[in-house]
C-alpha cells in the first residue's frame, strides 16, 4: 500500500467509528468533533481523488472520466467548505461567516 492509502484507510476507520458511536448513543459525540472530522474527510477524499485522477491513472483514463471524477471532488471539496466549515466556525462562536456564504 502507498502513504495515501493508509491517511485514507484511517480517516475511514476514524469516520466509522465515530458513526457507530452516533448510533449507539447520539449525545456522545461532540458536534465539534464530528464536523472537524466530516470536513477532514471530505476535503482528504476530495485532494486523494483528484490526485489519483491527475497524476496515478492520468494516461489511461478518457478526458471525459477525468472531468467527471474531477467534478465530483470538486463538489466534495465544495461541500466540506461552504456548507460544513461555517457550522464549525459558528459553534466555535465565529458568527461572521460572510466569506464562505
Amino acid at each position: 500500500m502507498k502513504w495515501y492509502h493508509y491517511i485514507l484507510l484511517a480517516l475511514k476507520l476514524l469516520f466509522l467509528i465515530e458513526f457507530g458511536v452516533i448510533l449507539y448513543d447520539k449525545k456522545a459525540v461532540n458536534p465539534k468533533l464530528y464536523l472537524i472530522t466530516e470536513i477532514l474527510f471530505k476535503l482528504i477524499l476530495s485532494l486523494y481523488m483528484t490526485y489519483l485522477t491527475l497524476l496515478v491513472i492520468g494516461k489511461e483514463m478518457e478526458l471525459e472520466d477525468k472531468i467527471f471524477i474531477s467534478f465530483g471532488a470538486g463538489l466534495l471539496g465544495y461541500d466540506a467548505i461552504f456548507n460544513d466549515f461555517p457550522h464549525l466556525l459558528e459553534l466555535y462562536g465565529i458568527h461572521n461567516t460572510s466569506f464562505v456564504r
